[in-house]
């Protein structure tokens, strides 16, 4: 099978961060809006900006809970998430539960993962054979599904 090319991994991540944001994130945009209607007059003053630092670092690592879940998630139940699913690339093997959740960890905002964020990219984009630092690591290979084994992956008859 062919790797994954960068064009398709980036496409998949944009769909994916639609979803996530649409979808799963959107109480916690709520909240914030609810919170601070209106940040003009948030950054005005820094005592309140101080004071409710806290509960955005919380939403923050929760969101990003909810990001390394959504990945974890469809890449080892599917192989794939409903990005890769829509651009026809997948994990190449199934692999376990704690290497796929380590392959995402990058996605929790906090030290020392948020580095692995920003390595994990450059690395990717760098990287001849399109693996994040991380899946190069475990072992991961993300592939394209010709038409052929697309179908006979979900069970559709040509």
């Amino acid at each position: 099978m062919q790797r994954a090319s960068l064009l398709k991994r980036f496409i998949a991540f944009v769909i994916d961060l639609l979803i996530l944001n649409s979808i799963l994130l959107w109480p916690f945009n709520l909240v914030i809006l609810k919170k601070f209607p209106n940040v003009e007059t948030l950054l005005s003053n820094p005592a309140q900006l101080a004071q409710i630092s806290s509960q955005l670092a919380i939403t923050a690592f929760l969101s990003g809970i909810v990001i390394l879940l959504y990945f974890t998630f469809f890449e080892f139940k599917f192989q794939q998430t409903i990005g890769k699913y829509f651009v026809k690339i997948k994990i190449s093997e199934q692999k376990s539960f704690s290497t796929i959740l380590a392959t995402n960890l990058s996605f929790i905002p906090a030290f020392p993962f948020v580095f692995l964020w920003l390595v994990d990219v450059v690395y990717l984009i760098f990287n001849p054979n399109n693996q994040r630092l991380t899946e190069k690591f475990f072992n991961v290979d993300n592939v394209e599904i010709n038409s052929s084994s697309w179908s006979a992956h979900y069970g559709i008859k040509e």
